[in-house]
């Protein structure tokens, strides 16, 4: 008897995990409000947190196992310092951003960055969910985040090395 055994990998999209809520194990802080991402290795490592309590934002690091992904929980310390973003880190860039991105492609045509896929297992990005379409119909495609070859995060614009469709 041959007994076939896979390993099924959780893909999440970022859009849906903005909804999260953040706990401390003991009582909800707030909602994720956005993820900062490296653009240099595509995975999460920031969650900006909306406090319920005082209208107030924080920053954290964040890494996989903070994730009850059945539950759409986040668990953050709360002795956790906020994390100053900017000039020190510039490869950062929240993941709202990123869907808000016209893509050029290889021929020239135009598409936008709707979504990303996320990983489970490390917070990587492993396909961005670009739309190639137009007014009346949709194209989209999934496409591995390392086939951009240059990013214009100030005009909004990323360059895709191969043609979409």
């Amino acid at each position: 008897m041959v007994v076939a055994c896979y390993v099924v990998e959780m893909k999440r999209s970022i859009r849906n995990m903005l909804s999260y809520r953040v706990t401390d194990g003991l009582r909800t802080l707030g909602t994720v409000g956005d993820y900062y991402l490296s653009h240099v290795s595509w995975t999460i490592e920031y969650v900006l947190l909306k406090e319920e309590s005082q209208s107030a934002v924080r920053v954290l690091p964040v890494a996989p196992n903070h994730f009850d992904f059945d539950k759409h929980t986040l668990r953050l310390r709360p002795e956790e310092e906020n994390t100053p973003l900017g000039a020190a880190v510039p490869f950062l860039r929240r993941a709202g951003k990123l869907t808000a991105l016209s893509v050029l492609e290889a021929l020239g045509r135009a598409a936008i960055i709707e979504d990303a896929v996320v990983d489970d297992a490390d917070l990587s990005v492993t396909y961005l969910i670009v739309n190639g379409g137009d007014l009346f119909s949709d194209r989209r495609a999934l496409v591995d985040p390392r086939n951009l070859v240059r990013i214009d995060w100030r005009n909004g614009r990323a360059y895709l090395a191969t043609a979409l469709f």
